[in-house]
C-alpha cells in the first residue's frame, strides 16, 4: 500500500475500499460495459502524488504485461493471484487490444512521468519464431525488436523479463543452411540484461526445450539468466557472458545477415519478383531512416562495421552483392515510379550504397582485410 495522505477524508476509508474504487473507475463491472481508455481515467492519477502513487500501485502493482512480437504489438495486462479486491485469485485482462507507444504516450501527455515498469510482477515477451525459409516474417518480426526494447529500456529496472518461445510446427525444408532461428531473435533483446534483474527462457513444448542452446543464452543474458533445471545448468556450464563489444560484432553480424537474406529469397532466378518486393518493401524502409547523425540508418550501420569488423562482410558477402542488387532495385524503382520523382530519399540512399561500396573496396584491398572475427563471436560447439 502506498502513502495515502494529500487526498482529504478519501484517505480515511480502508484501502481495500479505496482500491475497489479504483477498479470500478478503471475496468468494467459488466461484460456489457465499454473498457475505458487510459485517458479517462489516468487524468485522476494527476490529482496529488501520493493519490498518483496509490493507484498506479492499485492498477499495476503486481501485474504481468505480456507483449506479443507481431506487427501491431498488442499486449495485455493481467493480475495472477491478486492481492486484493474482487480479483483476488484470478487472472484478469486489465487493458488490452492497444499499443504499448500508447500507453507511454499517454503517461508523457499527463505528464505522470514514467510508466512504473519496477512495480510488474514480470514482463514476458512471446514469440512465435517463424519457419525456417520464412524470411518476410523473420524480417517483419526482427525489425520491430528495438522498438520493444526501446520501450523497456527506459525502465528504471525489470523484476522479471521472461521470453516465451515456441517454433513455428508448419516446418518445411526452407532454407537448409538457414540458421535464423531463436538465438537470432533473443540476441536482439541483449541490452535488456542490464536493467533485468532476472531474465528467463520458457520453451513452448518440451521438445523445442530440448533443443535449446543454454550456453549460448548465457553468453548472451550473462548471470542475470536463471538456469531453473538441473539439464539447463549442466548444458550451460561453460558459457560466459559476452562482453558489450562482442555484442555490438555479433549483433552487427546478424543486421548484415539478415539483410542478404531478405535480398536473395531462396536464391532462385525465378525469385526476381519476389526479390524485388523484399528489398524494396522490407530493406528500403529500414535502412533509409534517418539518424539524428543525419546519416541514413545503413551509412551509420555499414560504417561501424568497416570501422570495426568488416571481415564480417568478407565472410558473409565478400562482394557485396547485396548492396549492388539493392542500389540496383532501388534505381529502378526511382525510374519507373512517377510519384517518387519529388523524392530526393531514393537517390540520396543509392549514392549513400555507392560510396559505401566503394568504401569497402579499398579497404579489402589493405593487408589482412579478410582476418576472421569469429573469435569474437558466440560458436556453437
Amino acid at each position: 500500500m502506498m502513502a495515502s495522505t494529500g487526498f482529504g477524508d478519501f484517505a480515511r476509508l480502508p484501502y481495500d475500499i479505496r482500491e475497489q474504487i479504483w477498479f470500478d473507475i478503471a475496468y468494467p463491472r459488466r461484460k456489457s460495459d465499454k473498457l475505458r481508455s487510459l485517458d479517462e481515467y489516468l487524468g485522476i492519477i494527476r490529482a496529488s502524488r501520493s493519490l498518483h502513487e496509490e493507484i498506479e500501485f492499485a492498477l499495476f502493482g503486481g501485474c504481468v504485461l505480456e507483449l506479443e512480437l507481431s506487427p501491431l504489438m498488442l499486449f495485455t495486462f493481467s493480475r495472477e493471484n491478486a492481492p486484493g479486491g474482487r480479483f483476488r485469485g484470478l487472472g484478469y485482462a486489465v487493458f488490452m487490444q492497444t499499443t504499448m507507444h500508447y500507453v507511454l504516450d499517454t503517461y508523457s501527455r499527463h505528464g505522470l512521468g514514467e510508466f512504473p515498469f519496477h512495480i510488474l510482477e514480470r514482463v514476458e515477451i512471446r514469440i512465435l519464431i517463424p519457419r525456417p525459409g520464412d524470411i518476410i516474417t523473420k524480417f517483419t518480426l526482427w525489425s520491430l525488436i528495438p522498438e520493444i526494447v526501446g520501450l523497456l529500456k527506459g525502465a528504471q529496472f525489470l523484476r522479471q523479463l521472461v521470453f516465451s518461445i515456441q517454433e513455428d510446427q508448419k516446418h518445411d525444408q526452407g532454407n537448409a543452411s538457414d540458421d535464423l532461428d531463436y538465438r537470432f531473435f533473443l540476441r536482439a533483446f541483449c541490452q535488456l540484461r542490464k536493467i533485468a534483474t532476472s531474465i528467463e527462457v520458457w520453451p513452448r513444448d518440451a521438445a523445442f526445450t530440448n533443443a535449446i542452446d543454454w550456453e549460448s543464452l548465457v553468453w548472451v543474458f550473462g548471470a542475470n539468466l536463471k538456469l531453473e533445471r538441473e539439464s539447463e545448468q549442466s548444458a550451460a556450464i561453460n558459457g560466459q557472458p559476452a562482453s558489450d563489444n562482442e555484442l555490438q560484432r555479433q549483433l552487427a553480424r546478424d543486421w548484415y545477415r539478415i539483410c542478404l537474406e531478405a535480398g536473395h529469397p531462396n536464391r532462385n532466378p525465378g525469385d526476381a519478383l519476389d526479390t524485388f518486393t523484399c528489398i524494396f518493401h522490407l530493406i528500403f524502409p529500414l535502412w533509409s531512416c534517418r539518424k539524428p547523425s543525419g546519416q541514413f540508418e545503413f551509412e551509420e550501420r555499414f560504417d561501424w562495421i568497416l570501422d570495426n569488423c568488416p571481415e564480417i562482410i568478407w565472410d558473409l558477402d565478400q562482394w557485396v552483392s547485396l548492396l549492388t542488387k539493392v542500389r540496383h532495385v532501388l534505381e529502378y524503382k526511382y525510374c519507373v515510379t512517377p510519384e517518387l520523382a519529388w523524392d530526393t530519399t531514393l537517390p540520396e540512399l543509392c549514392e549513400a550504397i555507392a560510396d559505401a561500396t566503394v568504401k569497402y573496396w579499398k579497404l579489402s584491398q589493405k593487408p589482412n582485410a579478410g582476418s576472421s572475427t569469429r573469435s569474437m563471436m558466440y560458436q556453437p560447439s
